[in-house]
């Protein structure tokens, strides 16, 4: 799995804290403290911290550990053996448990050292090494595709909450534009009901609408902060790191290389999704050990070579010996059989997984598409809905100045306003989190190397 970079400021970072008595240890997230993070240098710092790849990783590890030791046995093995034997009657020793190739030697009946080599290489095991070996092999080649799959969902993971954190970042700057504008509106109002030009109930009521900013502020603040905890864990940092995000909701939302229609989106799917290529490898592997079990009826022929160094009481000799041994089980109540029936029923299985497989991957295709499609037509009725609540909310303001209008217009024409300015936001962060979907749901790398093309 393809590792990128780390961010300078990610190299700081990690050089502070390295050495440092009372600093985390290696298996806690780290404290990073970013002023100036944009998206990509998120994707980046979560490429290398993130939980989920870390785990994927490790699958992959012990997967690629597993098809080397599946491999082994179609390899030559060696293994030395020292007997050493006291008493008055002859035994038969072997090898110690877990040592291979097994040796058995026939022990004399007084004491005796013996120094043994034995050597063993398969020749022949009608295919049942090879398939065993090729399906591991398999299985460590969908762990590597499974991980790709993780890194696009990680990707779009972090996007997405980097992008409601952003999100929240902007409502609360209309919490407080509002809470402002209301400040001045109290100003304004006390000094016309100390001059009589208002009513104290215009005063009543504009200190009420003051209150309810304040409150909407407190609660968008929250929600940002809630929002940067969210994007902390998507990081895999620790929820003490400071990050100041750089980047901005249009930013985020350029125009970019996707699909031309859903037949394209499909087609990119189906044909880049790590998910159909892992489901692909595990019908190989469940092939494979098929093979394997067919081979099982095949005779298993070996070549083998032993040396020996003895010596006992008045002997000692050295020799040798080359030749072949070929097993074949005549009855096994049914073994063979029952394997190569259980290797056909996953082989069917792994078939049935691919097919699903395919369809979810369709699924999550359309819909992305189709949720992009939306989130970008809601983003145009936004922004016209946004020009208008401000004219609206200019206008409105001016007659009740202007003592045309009445002071529940002027609150009405504000409080739409806010309302449209939200919209507009939240619209935004729509586009960005249905653009993540769609190119994670065609089996896009990340948003940050699609704006580059």
């Amino acid at each position: 799995m393809k590792i990128p970079k780390m961010a300078p400021w990610t190299v700081l970072a990690s050089m502070a804290f390295a050495g440092v008595p009372g600093v985390r240890a290696e298996n806690e997230p780290p404290v990073v403290h970013a002023a100036n993070m944009t998206l990509a240098d998120a994707l980046a710092l979560a490429m290398q911290h993130s939980v989920t790849l870390k785990q994927a990783q490790a699958d992959v590890s012990a997967a690629a550990a597993a098809a080397r030791g599946a491999a082994a046995p179609t390899k030559p093995s060696l293994s030395a053996t020292t007997y050493a034997t006291a008493g008055d009657s002859s035994n038969i020793l072997n090898t110690s448990p877990g040592v291979a190739p097994v040796n058995i030697f026939s022990a004399p009946a007084r004491g005796f050292v013996d120094q043994n080599l034995t050597l063993m290489f398969p020749l022949s095991s009608g295919g049942k090494l090879r398939g065993v070996a090729g399906g591991a092999r398999r299985q460590s080649d969908a762990a590597i595709l499974t991980a790709q799959a993780d890194q696009i969902t990680v990707k779009e993971i972090v996007t997405e909450r980097y992008a409601d954190a952003l999100l929240q970042r902007d409502l609360v700057s209309v919490a407080q534009s509002r809470l402002t504008a209301e400040d001045e509106q109290v100003r304004v109002t006390s000094e016309n009901v100390q001059t009589g030009k208002s009513a104290p109930v215009d005063l009543l009521r504009e200190q009420a609408e003051q209150a309810d900013a304040g409150q909407q502020l407190l609660s968008a603040r929250n929600q940002e902060a809630l929002a940067l905890v969210s994007l902390k864990t998507a990081l895999g940092v620790s929820q003490e790191s400071d990050l100041t995000l750089t980047d901005t909701l249009d930013t985020l939302s350029p125009p970019a290389s996707l699909p031309g229609s859903l037949h394209d989106a499909l087609a990119q799917a189906e044909k880049s999704r790590p998910e159909v290529a892992a489901a692909q490898r595990q019908i190989e592997a469940a092939q494979s050990a098929l093979g394997a079990a067919h081979g099982a009826y095949a005779p298993q022929v070996y070549g083998v070579a032993m040396a020996d160094a003895m010596a006992g009481q008045g002997t000692g000799r050295t020799g040798y010996t080359i030749g072949l041994t070929a097993s074949l089980p005549l009855l096994d109540g049914g073994q063979r059989r029952a394997d190569t029936d259980a290797a056909k029923a996953k082989l069917d299985r792994a078939a049935a997984d691919a097919l699903q497989v395919r369809q979810t991957v369709d699924q999550d295709a359309a819909s992305a598409w189709l949720a992009y499609q939306t989130a970008m037509a809601q983003l145009q009725a936004a922004r016209v809905g946004e020009t208008a609540a401000v004219e609206a909310d200019k206008l409105a303001d001016l007659r009740y100045h202007a003592g045309k209008s009445v002071l529940a217009e002027r609150l009405d024409a504000a409080s739409a306003m806010s309302r449209a300015l939200g919209a507009r936001a939240r619209a935004e962060a729509d586009v960005v989190v249905s653009r993540a979907r769609l190119l994670a749901a065609v089996g896009a790398l990340a948003i940050s190397e699609d704006r580059s093309r």
